[in-house]
């Protein structure tokens, strides 16, 4: 599997395997997951899964994005809060395609959450800005985003493969 990290999408001349729409293991991301942070030890040092788990700072903010949309996605049903609908896969995995196109070198870490209706939320909330941004299951995602300086945007049916728009951006650069 090849994630895209740091604006680093397939061109032309770097695509190396086509896009697959399956899904990794858990147990796959976390083999990977553990061999980037080895990259990074000192050598003789060999980190295990619960140490990196509790520095997930060591993990690029792809691979953060990743765990957590994973955390959501497979919480066991016994531990899911009752009276809400769960998001349906076709969205878990518009949110996966939509984390592969984020630029994440110019944006903060959104936060991710469910609401009750079944969407999967992305949340950034850092002054100056605010977007809220929800996949369905449909391809696309509708999002709310405002500045500060009282500029807003609204907009619903954006393909999740072009992922966060250019004028939302732009909030965040000014």
């Amino acid at each position: 599997m090849t994630l895209y990290t740091n604006t680093e999408f397939p061109t032309l001349t770097t695509w190396m395997e086509p896009f697959s729409s399956e899904r990794p293991s858990s147990k796959e991301i976390q083999d990977e997951t553990q061999n980037e942070l080895e990259k990074k030890e000192l050598p003789g040092t060999v980190p295990t899964w619960p140490s990196i788990l509790a520095s997930p700072s060591k993990l690029s903010p792809t691979l953060q994005l990743i765990k957590n949309l994973e955390a959501y996605q497979y919480k066991p049903e016994d531990e899911r809060w009752p009276g809400a609908e769960w998001p349906n896969e076709k969205a878990f995995e518009d949110a996966y395609i939509f984390i592969q196109h984020l630029d994440l070198t110019s944006i903060p870490i959104p936060i991710i959450a469910l609401a009750d209706d079944g969407e999967v939320n992305f949340l950034w909330k850092y002054d100056p800005v605010h977007v809220d941004l929800g996949f369905y299951g449909t391809d696309t995602y509708s999002y709310f985003a405002c500045h500060k300086d009282g500029r807003e945007s609204i907009g619903e049916n954006v393909p999740a493969s072009e992922g966060l728009l250019p004028e939302i951006i732009q909030f965040f650069l000014e």
